[in-house]
């Protein structure tokens, strides 16, 4: 044999791998085999587990990155423990930080999709708020748009953070608890080191995000940094921690201020605000129409308020006096026949009544404006008995979900085209995605625009879909377990019959959904 034909002949087993990896695509592919060999999975975004994917218990030995992408490989699930960081091919993964522990879950980055910049090198084209491991906006790095509740499930983790880059327009409050709660820092520019911040270096647990040059809201809370809304603060005379709401809030121990630590209140011109010492709305209450800067001096009391009502549009009647015809625009619930008593009105759904000023099981006459839908639903979450209704009516009792038993609220003026629990009615579809009890689209459906954690809590329920129906410009990733874990099927056109894909029948927990955003 000549020497160039030995030379050819040792080099053939490492080309083929290459070539083999290579024809995969874009993306990151990992294999058993050390040297590009045995089973292979090939990733193109971030898996949190890889035991929930087709790869299963399989132990990657290897891997090999498409050009212009970048793989974080992680030894534990949920991006934790040793992690090593590839790009091009790597033959042996035991060689490395991981040894031969193997790999349990992996960030992708692949320009044009994920990408990477210098400064942000997770978020590339992403319009958000970046966290940085280390000051000086250093070290791993991710790009949020909306707000995260816990920050121990994204790269970044918990507790980790020391920088943030905050582009112009954007606004984030950083807090040292989960879910909003803490110590809080709200920031309008770039930090490069937090350890100077009221939040402290590597305390950062959760995160709220506006990037859309408004100071609005993006969470139910009402926060609205710099909007049109009722403020609280913490301290008299206008002083200490401060929040601005622009809607109700039933519970105010879930944001900045806390529950009972208001000392005083600024309520803009045009604005009402109602404070109340019980959450939900109950307890000892007082009505402001301008601002207080002692709250001890009023009936509600100093460090006592647990819940807010807020009306910015000069239609508020204290009490729960919103009667029929009153200018908000919504469906209202009155306690008493005939359009009396404690009344609320909504212009959303509302899955458990109990929380409101009506409360469950508590309503007996309803008012629907025209051009609203409503539909009251016995039991919460949008289950048990149910009545569609489309005009005012002022005796429950004679309806099929009665008197005293509404749980539950759907309500529609104009948002979507209204669909009724009980079958695909005509002009069905524009309301998004929609979920299917039965096969061949039949049986309780719901319709959703965004991602929804946890399924149990919808009309359709959790392990109960069998169909789905998917509009023109949608797409949709169905997940076998709550918080879009496990095994997962997307979807971009309709499916009659769930059986037949990968996610299953009656086995859906979970689901994100994309009608128009450039998340996909």
């Amino acid at each position: 044999m000549s020497r160039r034909s030995l030379l050819l002949f040792l080099l053939l087993p490492a080309l083929a791998p290459a070539a083999d990896a290579a024809a995969q695509g874009t993306g990151v592919a990992l294999y058993e085999g050390t040297r590009l060999s045995g089973s292979r999975i090939t990733l193109d975004r971030d898996v949190f587990d890889l035991d929930e994917t087709s790869f299963a218990g399989r132990r990657a030995r290897s891997v090999a990155v498409s050009p212009g992408c970048r793989a974080t490989l992680f030894e534990l699930s949920g991006y934790r423990g040793a992690s090593v960081e590839v790009t091009g091919r790597l033959d042996d993964l035991s060689v490395t930080r991981l040894g031969s522990r193997g790999v349990s879950s992996a960030r992708i980055a692949c320009t044009g999709s994920l990408g990477s910049t210098g400064s942000a090198p997770w978020g590339a084209g992403t319009r958000g708020v970046t966290l940085f491991r280390d000051s000086g906006f250093k070290g791993d790095s991710e790009t949020f748009s909306s707000d995260v509740p816990d920050l121990s499930r994204t790269r970044i983790g918990a507790r980790q953070a020391s920088s943030v880059d905050v582009p112009e327009g954007c606004v984030a409050i950083l807090f040292t608890g989960t879910g909003y709660s803490g110590r809080s820092t709200e920031l309008r520019q770039a930090h490069d080191n937090l350890r100077l911040a009221d939040v402290g270096n590597d305390a950062v647990s959760s995160l709220r995000v506006d990037c859309r040059g408004t100071g609005g809201s993006t969470i139910d809370s009402g926060w609205s940094a710099g909007g049109r809304g009722v403020t609280l603060f913490r301290d008299s005379g206008f002083k200490g921690d401060s929040e601005t709401f622009s809607t109700d809030v039933p519970d105010l121990s879930r944001t900045r201020v806390g529950a009972r630590q208001a000392s005083s209140i600024e309520v803009p011109e045009g604005c009402t605000a109602e404070l109340f010492t019980g959450t939900g709305f109950s307890g000892r209450s007082t009505v402001f129409r301008e601002a207080h800067e002692h709250l001890r001096l009023t009936e509600v009391g100093n460090d006592a308020a647990a819940s807010l009502r807020v009306d910015c549009r000069g239609a508020y009647r204290p009490g729960g006096g919103r009667g029929p015809g009153a200018s908000r625009r919504g469906v209202t619930l009155f306690r008493d026949s005939g359009f009396r008593g404690e009344s609320e009105t909504f212009s959303s759904d509302v899955p458990d009544l109990s929380r409101t000023r009506v409360g469950a099981r508590q309503a007996s006459s309803i008012e629907v404006p025209e051009g609203c839908t409503a539909e009251l639903f016995t039991g919460t979450g949008f289950s048990g008995r149910s009545t569609v209704f489309q005009e005012a009516h002022d005796n429950l009792r004679l309806t099929d979900v009665g008197n005293d038993a509404a749980a539950s609220l759907r309500v529609d003026c104009g948002r979507r085209r209204f669909r009724p629990a009980d079958g695909r009615g005509a002009g069905y579809g524009p309301a998004g995605v929609t979920l299917f009890r039965d096969k061949d689209f039949e049986g309780e459906a719901e319709s959703f625009r965004s991602d929804v954690p946890d399924l149990s809590r919808t009309r359709v329920g959790a392990r109960q879909a069998s169909s789905i129906a998917v509009p023109s410009g949608c797409r949709v990733t169905l997940f076998g377990e709550p918080g879009y874990r496990g095994r997962s099927a997307t979807f971009d056109a309709d499916h009659d019959d769930l059986r037949g894909t990968p996610i299953g029948n009656d086995a859906a927990q979970s689901m994100r959904v994309d009608c128009g955003s450039a998340r996909w």
